[in-house]
């Protein structure tokens, strides 16, 4: 196998050449090289402090060498004890009339070759005490062997350096050292195995996996054992997991650490937060202050806190936590001065005072009020209509969402990586920070001096400050302008061409230099000649591409060499892919509508077709702790599914519950934590039961997500929480809530639980998976929802969990499927289902099977989601022929049109052959006596028809608008009319007000909505939308809008 990547590879002692370098930076210090001893040469009147081990621990012990710590070191090789030789050699290396402390890691190699130097010198006549450290709590229960040694020696090493500095005789340092080694307890975490220099690589952990109780040194262990063991030479640790994310890991680790240290009755400590070697400082200050922030919320009076690297296993990717219990004495002694380089040297006062004094605010200008915004759009030139700057922001976030990761990429090349990850960040931010607009009337330089204030903030480096300065600039012209410029392109192409020039003023940069300005310059200067802003995105996306053949000469870029841009036919600018993503976009998308920038923007009347009484943006899908979270459970879904089987799991037709796979979780009663109260609780389930499992159950008669999963949770923690979230979200969503969210802390505690048990297969996993899914999807931007189902298709392709089980997973299948379909209609044809189609039926059934195999179960909820089969099939045909469209340029004919008229017949079968519960009641009602006097009356008792008969309608519309020429319409009769289809859509929305359906019902009537005409019709539905966001939560506002585009309304218009 090979060797690890070291710069030392073939060094033939780097022991002794690591000893030699310490030497050589402090003048007090020797070396005996053929010993490997390190010693300080002074004139020592004290008793003496003498420790070492193996080496790859650097800086202990070495570093520790000097005043007011250690007096002489013992060095062996790496990860090997030094022998009785070398350390005799050690207690010889100073005269000490007064004694010597050996102060030794509980190992038993050292155990062994100190303890034979120590007699050894004893019959030499020197004082030789031992004190044996053994720190590591998660090898209890060992009484022969004890607790290894880890980081906390080094405390041991400070504590009892000071008292021997003091002066203290042998048995008094010997009884502080004692003292401190009795109350050290300290537990790590690693990723993976350190590399040894000159040795072979081996298999290490998985890369999605850490192992708690793991130590510093490079023994690996298979993933089955059950050896508790966890050193400082790499041993195997105590347990294998999932990485979850940092307040999970330490707080997984405060728990192995709590019944050793006993911390509600010992509350006074210091905390080492131990780097082994291979983590960055940047992530090590976020481990520390995560464990700073859990110890203080549970009641620890910290008094003193280290963080670095103190007991290192060469570059081990982990870090240790260590608790020393604290006596007077003992705090004073980690306080006094020493003049050890590795030790952190300042005044030790107590920390809780320190954290208090140090949290302090920044003194900034406050952003304008609401009120003072008013006031001033009021008077400016350009007010600018809410639904514009809600359309600019959002369409921003949804562009650079869909290209941070190209930009990414090419940055990760060309630059330091994180050129992506700054702008979507930035962009989040922007559209947070037009909530407080929201309903307002707001003049344009406001909304660019908010974006000022959100790039400020959020977005950092060279691209962050050009974007503030840009838009200040912009924010300022506009601001200027004078009054009677009424032309917004005019004022537009004046404001950018100023802005461009005070930028000028900051940077040297300009076209050709492979920066974010050959794009920006383009921009600006061809829209100011042409006032056409289509054309100018285009110079731009020109500029941008043509960085590809330019060699960079400013920026982190400037720095990398040329044979890296050669990839993939040259490298383009992050930066200015980022500024045609991103800020150009949305000028392209806002088209500078003069219409939306008029006297008086505001809405008229109250109105449900207000836009902006149903506008619902609160900014939770650009919240950090969502998108941190929301990728974290998303990564844990795709690795669970890579290393599960695949396509074994659920049960063939008729087939007992109880064969599915089980490993489910214990049926005690699982308890929430305190972040939720009990009144709390109580409102999220009833409102759970009532609001939310009705539409989750829509097509299940059993009632599966109201009754049996919240039976079931009683005894899961994860689905306990994710019923909750979801639950909490829509109520949030409901009253327009935005700011803290409950959900978002019940989301991520769902995932934490979630982690370790995805694994074991539990149908309620399955469900708090689909539940959560559900939330991600109720809080994100419609046409990101595939990124939302990706996760759950592939745990259920991984697990063959299809749509013919039984019980939970097939009740768990079809709410997950027909979310899938509600985003394949959302893509308009463009794409299928993310789970492919063939994995919704069994692996022995074909389409042309599974109709009959439908039909074959009697009972009315599985004929309601064969519409959702058939349905998912439309869509699947209308991608086929856009694909094969742009692919083969027609040839596809032939084979198409044999596919269209299959489906066309088995979607005309399915409502011929509805069972009576799928039909609607015959009241003698005319159709066309309906509540809005346009569309049809039709009524149905179960609510699974509902949505089924409305999903009829959609496929049909869907397979009309992909319909071959060559096929008639009028041979197809009444059903080959989209008209006719479309009414009853809309009718049977307006007759039926099943909650469970209102929010399926969103897709369906878009689908319908674009065939009205009547001004009549638009109303009903703009009503009918409204009505579904106000009781369902679900967003519906984005297709008001997108609807009013089609029909042709301008700007806010209302309708009445």
């Amino acid at each position: 196998m090979p060797l690890g990547k070291h710069f030392i590879n073939g060094v033939s002692d780097p022991v002794i050449r690591g000893l030699r370098s310490i030497a050589s930076q402090d003048p007090s210090l020797r070396v005996i090289e053929s010993e490997k001893v390190l010693y300080r040469q002074q004139d020592l009147e004290k008793v003496l402090l003498l420790s070492g081990g193996g080496s790859g621990h650097e800086p202990a012990h070495a570093g520790y060498v000097g005043q007011g710590m250690l007096d002489i070191c013992v060095a062996g090789e790496i990860f090997a004890s030094p022998s009785a030789t070398q350390v005799l050699a050690g207690l010889q290396a100073l005269p000490s009339p007064k004694g010597i402390l050996m102060i030794v890691k509980n190992y038993t190699g050292d155990k062994l070759n100190f303890g034979l130097a120590a007699e050894k010198a004893k019959a030499l006549g020197v004082q030789v005490n031992a004190v044996f450290v053994g720190d590591d709590v998660s090898v209890e229960g060992n009484e022969l062997v004890g607790r290894r040694g880890l980081a906390g020696v080094v405390f041991v090493h400070k504590i009892a350096g000071a008292v021997a500095s003091a002066g203290g005789t042998l048995d008094e340092v010997t009884t502080a050292a004692q003292k401190a080694a009795n109350q050290l307890f300290t537990v790590g975490v690693s990723l993976d195995r350190c590399d040894v220099p000159n040795r072979e690589l081996k298999d290490g952990l998985p890369h999605s996996e850490l192992e708690y109780g793991m130590g510093e040194g490079n023994e690996t262990k298979s993933k089955n054992t059950s050896n508790k063991q966890a050193g400082i030479h790499n041993e195997p640790g105590v347990r294998r997991a999932n990485i979850p994310k940092p307040s999970v890991t330490i707080s997984n680790l405060l728990q192995l650490l709590e019944p050793s240290t006993q911390l509600p009755e010992h509350k006074r400590v210091a905390v080492m937060i131990n780097n082994l070697g291979g983590v960055s400082v940047l992530e090590l200050n976020i481990v520390a202050d995560e464990v700073i922030t859990q110890l203080r919320v549970g009641g620890c009076d910290l008094r003193r806190i280290v963080v670095g690297t103190f007991v290192s296993s060469l570059n081990g990717p982990g870090f240790s936590i260590t608790i020393l219990r604290l006596s007077q004495d003992m705090e004073k002694s980690l306080n006094a001065e020493t003049k050890v380089a590795n030790w952190p040297n300042f005044i030790g006062v107590p920390c809780d005072a320190i954290i208090a004094r140090n949290m302090c605010k920044a003194k900034s200008n406050a952003a304008a009020t609401i009120d003072e915004v008013g006031e001033a759009a009021a008077s400016s030139i350009l007010p600018i209509s809410s639904k514009l700057a809600y359309d600019i922001l959002s369409s921003i976030v949804a562009s650079v969402s869909k290209d941070e990761p190209q930009i990414t990429h090419y940055d990760t090349i060309a630059g330091d990586g994180d050129c992506g990850e700054t702008l979507l960040k930035g962009v989040q931010a922007a559209a947070v920070s037009i909530e407080p607009f929201r309903g307002q009337i707001v003049g344009l330089h406001e909304l660019f001096s908010a974006l000022t204030r959100s790039v400020e903030s959020s977005t950092g480096g060279t691209s962050g400050a050009i974007y503030a300065i840009f838009f200040n600039a912009l924010s300022n012209s506009i601001r200027n302008t004078p009054q009677g410029s009424r032309s917004m392109t005019a004022v537009m192409a004046a404001a950018l061409s100023a802005a461009l020039s005070q930028l000028f003023s900051y940077t040297t940069a300009r076209c050709g230099h492979k920066t974010l300005m050959d794009a920006l310059i383009p921009f600006v200067e061809v829209f100011s000649s042409t006032l056409d802003v289509r054309t100018a995105v285009e110079a731009a996306n020109e500029g941008a591409q043509a960085t590809r053949a330019l060699k960079a000469v400013l920026g982190r870029a400037s720095y990398v060499g040329d044979e890296a841009f050669d990839v993939d036919g040259g490298i383009p600018d992050p930066g200015a892919l980022g500024v045609r993503f991103g800020p150009l976009h949305a000028f392209e998308m806002a088209s500078f509508d003069e219409s939306a920038f008029t006297d008086d923007p505001t809405l008229n009347g109250s109105s449900p077709t207000n836009l902006s009484a149903v506008s619902t943006y609160d900014g939770y899908s650009n919240d950090p702790g969502f998108i941190e979270s929301q990728k974290e459970f998303r990564t844990l879904l795709f690795h669970t599914a890579r290393e599960g089987p695949t396509r074994v799991g659920t049960p063939e037709p008729g087939a007992d519950e109880a064969s599915y796979p089980n490993g489910k979780l214990p049926t005690s009663v699982c308890h929430i934590k305190s972040i939720v109260s009990t009144s709390e609780r109580v409102t999220w389930l009833k409102n759970y039961i009532d609001e939310v499992a009705p539409w989750l159950d829509m097509f299940d008669v059993q009632q599966t997500f109201g009754r049996k999963i919240t039976l079931l949770a009683k005894s899961s923690a994860p689905l306990t929480y994710a019923i909750l979230a979801i639950a909490a979200r829509q109520m949030e969503r409901q009253k327009r809530l935005s700011g803290d969210y409950n959900s978002l802390q019940l989301y991520q505690e769902s995932i934490a639980l979630l982690t370790p048990q995805l694994q074991a297969r539990d149908p309620n996993i399955l469900a708090a998976c689909v539940i959560l899914c559900c939330l991600e999807m109720m809080s994100a931007a419609p046409r990101n929802w595939r990124k939302h189902l990706d996760g759950c298709a592939a745990l259920f392709e991984s697990y063959g969990i299809h749509g013919f089980g039984t019980g939970i997973p097939q009740a768990v299948f079809w709410c997950y499927a027909r979310m899938d379909l509600c985003a394949a209609i959302i893509s308009e044809g463009e794409q299928s289902s993310v789970l492919a189609l063939n994995n919704w039926l069994p692996s022995n059934i074909n389409f042309s099977q599974a109709g009959n195999l439908f039909r074959s179960s009697g009972m009315p909820d599985m004929y309601a989601n064969y519409s959702v089969w058939l349905c998912a099939r439309a869509c699947h045909l209308s991608w086929t022929q856009n694909k094969q469209q742009h692919d083969q340029d027609g040839a596809f004919q032939e084979p198409f049109i044999h596919s269209w008229h299959q489906l066309w017949l088995e979607v005309h079968t399915w409502a011929q052959d509805r069972p009576d519960e799928m039909r609607e009641l015959e009241l003698g009602v005319n159709e066309s006596q309906s509540q809005c006097g346009t569309f049809p009356f039709i009524l149905f008792s179960a609510p699974c028809a509902i949505s089924a008969n409305q999903l009829y309608h959609t496929s049909c519309i869907l397979l009309l608008e992909s319909k071959p020429a060559s096929i008639d319409s009028r041979t197809l009769g009444r059903s080959g009319s989209v008209i006719w289809h479309a009414h009853r859509i809309c009718g049977i929305s307006l007759t039926n007000s099943h909650h469970g359906c209102l929010n399926n019902a969103i897709q369906p009537l878009w689908l319908a909505g674009k065939y009205l005409s009547h001004p009549v019709e638009h109303k009903s539905v703009i009503d009918l939308y409204s009505k579904i966001e106000n009781i369902t939560g679900w967003s519906a506002t984005w297709r008001i809008r997108d609807l009013r585009r089609l029909w042709g309304y301008a700007g806010d218009d209302t309708l009445n």
